[in-house]
């Protein structure tokens, strides 16, 4: 296929209709890039114009005498350019007086000149062009200075190019799944079976007990007569009898031997093998490349699009199809389609599997893709280099042996030397014909197949309605879903696979009436997902549903892979004996397996996503188990002198504990006699805190720890009531007030910002209420807010803080309305100058807002 170029088209030529008398549209600003690399313009005038255009036509016209352009003009080479493409032009014509406008745009890096009157010189001898690429290429350079990682807006365009990527991919298969049901094409491929095929199609027919076997072959293939079925005296084939036996039930399926089907794909696989011959290289990844590299590969491809060791191999239309199933070669993927197309032509129901490669979703350095070696167009020009240089060696080598004579076939001095006047030498050239092509062989390698198949086909059995994947190429590959172990041969797990960026997203079955359905669960390891689809294959979104006041309503996957299928899917009323088979048996992925209590195969992950059951090193810092949990089991890891036995729990039997200065804010304290359930590390905050651990560990010689406990542990603290009004208090002169059970019998908390003054002033006892802490800069400040004073002082205390409010609100209205008086004094003033100069002066007042301005200020300063 050729490189994809996300460029947009090429500018068109400017149409000869007469402008619009529209404004204009607006000349987009062009960036530093752009500016740098655009050459400077020439700018004439449009007498100056004019007399080029003439001078140009003068000149074509001289051009256009006879014998003139023959005697002194030759076809010359130009210089390779210097673009990373590496493209020649060959000749120049400039016959046509547009052409000649755009060369002068081209050119136009020239200074402009005084005498452009003059008459323009006569090219002689050789032109030399030199061509740059117009595409700032420092505008995709990375940066190597900004944020590691990738943006937003780039992972949404990988996510977009991979969902575009697979959408095209499932169009190609589409049509491909067309041309593979074309009716010419199955007829070419089944009037190419041997005899052996046709009579392991008998036996297929007979053992499957078909009757219309015949009918069901693509029209117009079978041209032989109908062999004779043995009857009672066709030979002796019975042990005691005389006569050859029949069947007792001859219409009836022949399982003795198993499935017919698996002995024919068999045969015809093997055959298929023998058959076709690989030339070309498959579909494969590339991974993404930058726009001046994919500009590069386009051009070559314009220039040489059949390369195929290059651009891969090229089929356009279902004659090259055709085409390719008479020759019998191709890609490894046109193989495995054409021999699907041969199962659908001999009445098999067959389906073309795909596996889809497109580029992926992320930003690693795994995704990029390597360039083509365009150097290789350039070298050798001509895809034959593979036949030629090993028939150029081969006639040297039969050379050298006739060459060299010995006794029994001296030299020969013929010119026309024959094989019979030789004999004696062609024994050594064939010894040498066969080493020499095994070398050839090794040391030259067009391309690198994938380990793993990309194309296959899924037979459907006319017995127990189940597919049967077979792969004829590079080697045949059948497997059955009795036997899972043979799927994986269709799955990627090398490091050559890796290395050849194959991958494993999307499996896709096309069906012969053009349907399609995902089929990536039956190739998977157990049939257990992700797999090797993790990374690759677009993942199921979470998609939240908003109600009719646009909240969060509540969230639904999304599975974007099922939506694009919706289109290729089956309709219900055209559902198949196999369809029903499969959604309910191995297209199924396995749920994951509960714990057994009795045991049974268990796993460390499992352990730690069950919710059930839980292992005690699995516990988080802040989980503990509660007193008295009992072991449900043990689990076992390890073999011999390794083996380890870990107790099991109940994930109900854990609870959540916090040290006794978490509890203490949250209004509650550790009771007594209680022990922590779990010793951790401390945490510090505070640079003090810090510094304070460090010298503990210090002291000790190992780190400070802190008890963990459960709620069960502690109990809600209740302070001692008030005694004459005194408010209680702690070391730094205030309350903590964390809850509001933390407040002492016969007071209460009035959270009013400057309440404390107002208590100073009326000489009322007090404590400023600390309801939490602000951590920044490695230190705790406390929040107070309001403050603590006995019940009946509450009332004096409010009412006293309304009046100061209201005191504090009338002296900023005061504030506020001397600052508008004055304001709107200054602009009486100005307007009463303004008018008074009006009628003095006149309209003249621009000259006199000078004098205005100075006289306004004049009068506010009095």
């Amino acid at each position: 296929m050729p490189p994809v170029s996300f460029r947009k088209r090429f500018r068109s030529r400017s149409s000869s209709a007469e402008p619009s008398s529209k404004r204009p549209a607006r000349r987009v600003r062009e960036s530093i890039f752009q500016t740098l690399d655009a050459p400077p313009t020439v700018k004439r005038t449009l007498s100056q114009t004019k007399a080029l255009l003439e001078q140009e036509e003068d000149y074509d016209s001289e051009l256009s005498e006879p014998g003139s352009s023959e005697e002194e003009f030759e076809d010359v080479v130009i210089a390779p350019s210097k673009t990373k493409s590496k493209r020649k032009i060959e000749a120049i014509d400039s016959t046509d007086s547009e052409d000649n406008e755009e060369w002068e745009d081209a050119l136009g890096s020239q200074p402009p000149r005084e005498h452009d009157h003059e008459p323009m010189p006569v090219i002689s001898g050789d032109l030399e062009l030199t061509l740059s690429s117009t595409a700032p290429l420092k505008a995709f350079a990375s940066n190597k200075h900004r944020k590691k990682g990738p943006t937003k807006i780039q992972r949404n365009i990988r996510n977009a190019t991979h969902c575009m990527h697979v959408q095209s991919l499932m169009f190609h298969n589409l049509m491909r799944n067309a041309w593979v049901q074309d009716k010419k094409v199955q007829r070419i491929l089944a009037e190419n079976m041997t005899t052996g095929c046709w009579r392991e199609m008998n036996r297929f027919w007979k053992d499957t007990g078909i009757t219309d076997g015949l009918e069901r072959v693509v029209q117009g293939t079978w041209r032989k007569r109908k062999p004779a079925e043995p009857g009672m005296n066709s030979g002796k084939n019975g042990r005691d009898w005389a006569t050859a036996s029949n069947r007792l039930e001859p219409n009836t399926p022949n399982l003795s031997a198993g499935d017919p089907l698996l002995r024919l794909l068999r045969y015809l696989s093997t055959f298929w093998k023998s058959k076709f011959k690989i030339t070309t290289p498959s579909l494969r990844k590339r991974g993404y490349l930058s726009p001046s590299t994919l500009e590069a590969e386009i051009a070559a491809w314009k220039e040489d699009p059949r390369h195929a060791e290059i651009f891969g191999e090229r089929i356009e239309n279902l004659e090259a199809f055709r085409e390719a199933a008479r020759k019998c070669e191709g890609s490894k993927d046109v193989g495995q389609q054409l021999f699907t197309a041969l199962l659908r032509g001999l009445g098999i129901e067959a389906r073309m599997v795909a596996s889809l490669q497109p580029v992926g979703l992320g930003c690693s350095q795994v995704e990029e893709g390597k360039p083509k070696n365009l150097d290789r167009l350039e070298a050798g020009r001509t895809t034959s280099r593979s036949t030629e240089i090993p028939k150029m060696r081969m006639e040297k080598l039969r050379r050298e042996s006739f060459a060299n004579g010995t006794k029994t076939s001296p030299i020969s001095l013929d010119e026309d030397f024959s094989d019979e006047s030789s004999s004696g030498s062609t024994s050594t050239y064939s010894k040498l014909d066969k080493n020499s092509k095994k070398n050839l062989a090794k040391a030259y390698k067009p391309f690198e197949e994938l380990p793993n198949p990309t194309y296959w086909t899924e037979a459907i059995s006319q017995l127990t309605h189940t597919p049967i994947s077979v792969s004829p190429l590079p080697r045949p590959v059948i497997a059955t879903p009795s036997r899972p172990d043979d799927m994986l041969q269709f799955y990627p797990r090398s490091s050559r696979a890796r290395k050849l960026r194959q991958v494993f997203a999307y499996v896709i079955a096309f069906s012969s009436d053009g349907t399609a359905k995902d089929v990536t669960t039956r190739y998977l390891p157990k049939h257990e997902w992700p797999g090797k689809t993790k990374g690759f294959r677009m993942p199921v979104e979470k998609v939240p549903v908003y109600d009719k006041q646009g909240k969060i309503k509540e969230w639904k996957e999304f599975d974007w892979v099922k939506f694009v299928l919706r289109l290729y899917a089956r309709d219900i009323s055209q559902r198949q004996p196999w369809d029903e088979i499969e959604d309910e048996g191995d297209l199924v992925p396995p749920k994951p397996k509960d714990i057994d209590e009795e045991g049974g195969k268990e796993t460390v992950q499992g352990y730690k996503e069950s919710a059930g059951y839980v292992l005690e090193r699995h516990l988080r810092r802040e989980e503990a188990l509660k007193p008295g949990a009992e072991i449900v089991r043990h689990f076992v890891t390890g073999k011999g002198e390794n083996l380890k036995k870990e107790p099991v729990y109940r994930r109900k039997d854990i609870t959540l504990c916090k040290p006794a200065e978490w509890w203490y804010k949250e209004g509650r304290a550790v009771k007594e006699g209680e022990h922590p359930l779990k010793l951790v590390p401390v945490r510090a905050v505070t640079a003090t805190r810090k510094r304070e651990l460090k010298e503990q560990e210090r002291e000790g010689g190992e780190k400070a720890k802190q008890g963990l406990y459960s709620e069960d542990q502690t109990d809600w603290i209740i302070p001692d009531p008030i005694v004459d009004g005194v408010i209680p208090k702690n070391a730094f002169g205030n309350m903590d007030v964390y809850v509001p059970t933390m407040i002492p019998k016969g007071a209460v908390h009035i959270p009013l910002k400057g309440s404390a003054r107002i208590c100073r002033l009326l000489n009322i006892d007090y404590a400023e209420a600390c309801t939490g802490f602000e951590y920044f800069e490695q230190r705790a400040v406390q929040v107070l807010k309001g403050v603590v004073v006995a019940a009946e002082h509450e009332d004096l205390v409010i009412e006293a803080w309304e009046l100061e409010e209201e005191e504090n609100q009338r002296i900023e209205s005061e504030k506020m309305e001397k600052l508008l008086l004055g304001l709107w004094r200054r602009f009486y003033l100005g307007l009463k100058i303004k008018e008074r100069l009006k009628v003095e002066y006149g309209d003249d007042l621009e000259l006199l807002e000078q004098q205005a301005d100075k006289e306004v200020h004049e009068d506010e300063e009095q």
